[in-house]
Formats: C-alpha cells, sequence, structure tokens
C-alpha cells in the first residue's frame, strides 16, 4: 500500500542523506513527500465523498488524469491536471 510506499521513498532519501552527509536535505525531503501524500488523501476524499454533477465531474477528471498518467507522453498533462485538481503548485509525483 502507500504507507511501503512512503517507507521506501524513505529509506532511499535517508540512504541519500548518509552518502551525502547533508542530513537537513533529508529532513526537508521527508517533509515534503510526506505533505503531498496528505494533500493526495484530503483529495481522494473530497472527491470521493461529493454528490451529484461536480462529484461525478470531479471522479472523471481524477480517472482521465490517471489514465493519461500512464503514458510517459502524457505525464507533463497529467501532472497539470493533478496539481490542478489539488489546487498545488508544487511538484508531488
Amino acid at each position: 500500500g502507500r504507507g511501503m510506499n512512503l517507507g521506501i521513498a524513505d529509506g532511499i532519501a535517508l540512504a541519500q542523506a548518509i552518502q551525502s552527509g547533508n542530513f537537513a536535505d533529508y529532513e526537508s525531503r521527508r517533509l515534503k513527500i510526506a505533505k503531498a501524500w496528505i494533500r493526495q488523501n484530503k483529495l481522494m476524499t473530497r472527491v470521493a465523498a461529493v454528490d451529484g454533477a461536480l462529484g461525478k465531474f470531479q471522479r472523471r477528471m481524477l480517472r482521465t488524469a490517471i489514465r493519461l498518467g500512464q503514458h510517459a507522453v502524457n505525464r507533463p498533462l497529467t501532472i497539470h491536471l493533478l496539481k490542478t485538481l489539488m489546487g498545488t503548485s508544487e511538484d508531488f509525483i
């Protein structure tokens, strides 16, 4: 699940910090990844909970963005759609 993916990403970041000796960068990367996951989780919860036409539209847009992202050529568009849906300009993918 997502928890294991975060654990693996954290382990990689820690190994890089140990190798470079830059632990301040490690902490900032950990926080960035954790904040991105919280934003994604809130988005998924919000989209799943909205009723009516707006909810249906948001779920359709989310599914479309995910499907587009499966193809490398569409990745910039997918990132733009997800950032728009999440209301962020930060990199989180």
